[in-house]
């Protein structure tokens, strides 16, 4: 029996003030080796609802998404920024944990600036600035 495996889990927290009454939002996504993509949304309050997608990739959307991986590993560097938004990357290969980048600011590294980009358009959802 074929179970899909976890190839990359992503997190973009927005810790800083959306609204007057919303301080927090968290997006995560994961994408499987059978191209399955999901997105998970939460908010601190709760007039906002939490939001749960998921789509197909297709192999270019795929391809596109470890490609920008590939050149993070290479670009990745620690950013001083205290705007409240930060990511996190976890990158599998058989269940084998193979990149981790841990929580922060992206700011002026193209590669991650692209992945968040193309994260958001492929869901449908509009980025968190």
């Amino acid at each position: 029996m074929f179970r899909r495996k976890v190839i990359l889990k992503v997190r973009h927290s927005n810790c800083g003030e959306m609204n007057s009454h919303n301080w927090w939002q968290d997006t995560y996504w994961v994408v499987y080796d059978d191209h399955t993509i999901k997105a998970k949304i939460e908010y601190s309050i709760h007039e906002e609802k939490n939001k749960r997608i998921e789509k197909k990739l297709t192999s270019e959307g795929c391809e596109r998404i470890l490609n920008c991986i590939k050149h993070i590993k290479k670009e990745d560097e620690d950013i001083m920024a205290l705007d409240g938004t930060e990511w996190t990357i976890k990158q599998y290969d058989d269940d084998k944990l193979i990149y981790e980048r841990k929580p922060g600011p992206i700011y002026g590294i193209e590669s991650f600036e692209t992945l968040g980009y193309t994260l958001y358009k492929i869901m449908g959802l509009n980025p968190i600035k």
